[in-house]
């Protein structure tokens, strides 16, 4: 077993971006190229996208003892927010 007693609770909040993220191409042009007829318009029209069976792992490790001495007297003072970088255009 490995000592959890200073892990704080881990959250993980995935966002999933609109339809207006997914990029129409046809296989002979570029990608940005305008499409080139009214069936690929219509085709670009219905794109979606859906997410199943997601899953996901998380790895742990027992940190030096000054890492965990330092950590701990950080999670006293409240939780420890990790922000990434927001993808909305």
């Amino acid at each position: 077993m490995l000592p959890c007693d200073i892990c704080a609770p881990v959250t993980i909040r995935l966002t999933l971006e609109q339809l207006n993220v997914l990029v129409p191409k046809e296989a002979s042009q570029s990608i940005g190229a305008a499409l080139t007829d009214s069936d690929a318009e219509s085709a670009a029209a219905q794109l979606t996208y859906s997410v199943s069976n997601l899953r996901m792992s998380v790895d742990s490790i027992i940190p030096p003892t000054a890492y965990s001495m330092a950590l701990r007297e950080r999670l006293a003072s409240g939780p420890i927010k990790i922000n990434y970088k927001n993808y909305n255009y």
